[in-house]
């Protein structure tokens, strides 16, 4: 039962609510991280890709926000932890190859 709900959040758009189910759920050891985002990435190519980058980003500025502020405040999102970064950036790096056509600047670029 948890694995098929875990699986339907899984497919939820946008891709950034996915991937902190995703986060969640391999720290947890319900998913191999390194695997879905490998297959999501197949799957969707760069959409996929720079929903993970936003997704980082987001996670590193709630976090710097959250340990800058005075009196230290408790943040609004789970962090993530060096494993899970290790991962995505991993996949990433390993990804990018494949969209060598992709300018960088363009999945760096923040989309509404």
């Amino acid at each position: 039962m948890l694995l098929q709900i875990l699986d339907s959040l899984l497919e939820v758009r946008p891709f950034t609510f996915a991937l902190d189910v995703a986060a969640l759920a391999s720290r947890r050891e319900y998913l191999n991280l390194d695997k879905w985002l490998a297959d999501n990435v197949t799957a969707y190519g760069e959409e996929f890709l720079r929903s993970v980058i936003e997704f980082l980003c987001q996670k590193m500025e709630s976090e710097k926000a959250c340990r800058l502020a005075d009196p230290p405040i408790e943040g609004r999102t789970m962090s993530l932890n060096p494993t899970t970064i290790t991962i995505a950036l991993r996949v990433l790096r390993n990804k990018l190859v494949f969209f060598w056509h992709v300018d960088a600047d363009m999945l760096l670029t923040p989309t509404n």
